[in-house]
């Protein structure tokens, strides 16, 4: 999750939002995976729907705003350099 949205060369990114929101959001995907997704692989639950509703919210927001993220054409500088250098730009 982090790769997937933290930092300014993260795979995807939202248009229009600021460094320190986008990482708020990452940490939301971050946190969320770790608070929920864990417990879930190493017990069975067994959760009152009131308890499983705020949850589904959650999740269904974490979807909203993967659905908003555009994909980041990361390039590391290496290979910048060494296109450059062969004198394709």
């Amino acid at each position: 999750m982090a790769q997937a949205f933290q930092g300014e060369n993260s795979r995807l990114a939202w248009e229009g939002v600021e460094q320190a929101e986008q990482n708020g959001r990452a940490q939301l995907f971050v946190g969320t995976y770790l608070a929920y997704r864990n417990r879930r692989a190493h017990r069975e639950l067994q959760q009152h729907v009131d308890d499983a509703l705020p949850e589904l919210l959650l999740l269904n927001h974490l979807f909203v705003l993967e659905g908003k993220s555009i994909t980041r054409l990361v390039t590391p500088i290496a290979t910048v350099d060494r296109y450059l250098k062969a004198g394709k730009a």
